[in-house]
């Protein structure tokens, strides 16, 4: 990282024996000379990060670089549609595009290539469905994250046996998820949230032992969790599954589940009494949603809703949310106090009283946490305030989305979406 600024000269197109380019993480700007991408020696290209870099890439990039092994383009402003014969880029490796304009579907031939082993070309604006059939055999990392992809996902998925991340989040995507997806048995993250997927989850995933990461919210997925959850999956840090329509008993065995993070049930049918040991094991916890389900809890001589006692020793706790249940009895002094060093949020609130928000800091793609995360998080608590809307109310259906209404009515239309009491200058209010 350098502080570059101006335009990529022509001239760097010239220099014939130059094999590695590395200009991320600047302030370039403007076109990048297409002289970059004839230098038949270049093996890597590094451009990410200077945001305002523009182009498209020639359909004779792969035919001209022949030996090229690494190519980063993201956080820019590249266009068009990608090139095609991409699988004549022989020896690539990672392929990285993402948080770019580029437009069109995606070539049949990207899914053709031997030696790619990360395929980042998400928060882009490609159509078009996934194919059938794919030949990818050492791919490690994908991510289509918040495209305009539709169709199903093809079982042919699950023959990419050496993936360690699957992230299609955020498209429109539907159908079921195939049970293939459970063969791959390295899988780490699988993040699929937000799309318009039903069905059950197939039980095969949930015995992915080396899963840390399953987001599935924000689809119409629906079934029971398996009795055996926490035990078939030791390594899981984040379950995010919200804003679905799954029902049931939460499995006493998510105890077991010792490296949870962050776990996001809200907005499903759950029911049945929360196991009263939930989070005794626990120990790094850091967020928990249990709103608007139908939870309740067990029956306790002191009349508490004692299932809280079992957090009152988890440090990391920030985010407690249960909600919008049928919850019946007083709040554990013991256990609040205990908490009250770490939490930030409690939401106890029932349907009577109203309910603050939604959050689950749902994480994923590219396997980085946070800074790409997948994604009903803070930012759904602050809509809901200030439009004093839900993401489920009746107005917003289709392609219409509390977060799609609020972009688009940002900057001019602000006043139309914010709650008209909130410029109230009645101080009672």
């Amino acid at each position: 990282m350098n502080n570059l600024t101006g335009q990529i000269p022509q001239s760097l197109g010239f220099l014939t024996r130059l094999q590695f380019l590395h200009l991320s993480e600047n302030r370039l700007f403007g076109n990048v000379p297409l002289s970059i991408f004839s230098v038949s020696s270049l093996k890597d290209i590094h451009l990410s990060q200077n945001y305002e870099l523009t182009g498209s890439l020639p359909n004779e990039m792969c035919t001209n670089l022949p030996v090229l092994e690494y190519i980063s383009l993201q956080d820019n402003q590249f266009v068009g549609e990608l090139p095609k014969g991409l699988n004549k880029c022989a020896k690539l490796e990672v392929l990285s595009l993402s948080y770019n304009k580029f437009t069109g579907n995606l070539p049949r031939d990207m899914w053709n290539m031997s030696k790619v082993q990360e395929l980042f070309i998400g928060w882009n604006n490609f159509t078009g469905d996934i194919p059938s059939e794919m030949n990818l055999p050492v791919i490690r990392k994908l991510s289509l994250r918040r495209n305009e992809l539709v169709g199903i996902l093809p079982p042919s998925l699950g023959n990419l046996t050496t993936l360690v991340m699957i992230d299609i989040g955020e498209n429109k995507i539907n159908g079921n998820i195939p049970p293939q997806l459970g063969h791959l048995s390295s899988l780490e993250g699988l993040y699929l949230g937000s799309n318009a997927l039903t069905g059950e989850v197939p039980i095969r995933i949930f015995n992915i032992s080396s899963l840390k990461v399953i987001a599935l919210a924000a689809n119409t997925l629906s079934g029971k969790l398996p009795t055996n959850l926490g035990y078939s999956l030791p390594n899981l840090e984040g379950l995010y599954l919200g804003i679905n329509n799954f029902s049931g008993k939460l499995p006493s065995s998510i105890s077991n589940a010792t490296k949870l993070k962050f776990l996001d049930l809200g907005r499903n049918m759950f029911s049945g009494n929360v196991p009263i040991d939930l989070g005794l094991n626990l120990r790094q916890i850091q967020s928990i949603n249990f709103q608007r389900n139908m939870l309740t809890n067990a029956p306790s001589s002191t009349g508490e809703i004692s299932f809280l006692n079992s957090f009152s020793h988890c440090k990391y706790l920030k985010f407690l949310m249960i909600g919008d249940n049928q919850f019946n009895g007083i709040l554990p002094k013991s256990s609040l106090t205990n908490m009250s060093l770490s939490l930030d949020r409690f939401i106890a609130l029932t349907k009577t009283l109203g309910t603050i928000g939604y959050m689950a800091p749902e994480y994923g793609s590219e396997g980085i946490v946070s800074t790409m995360g997948d994604v009903y998080s803070y930012g759904i608590l602050l809509m809901e305030t200030f439009t004093r809307k839900k993401p489920v109310d009746d107005e917003f259906v289709g392609d219409l989305t509390l977060k799609r209404w609020v972009a688009e009515s940002y900057p001019h239309r602000v006043r139309d979406i914010v709650d008209a009491n909130l410029f109230s200058t009645d101080d009672s209010y």
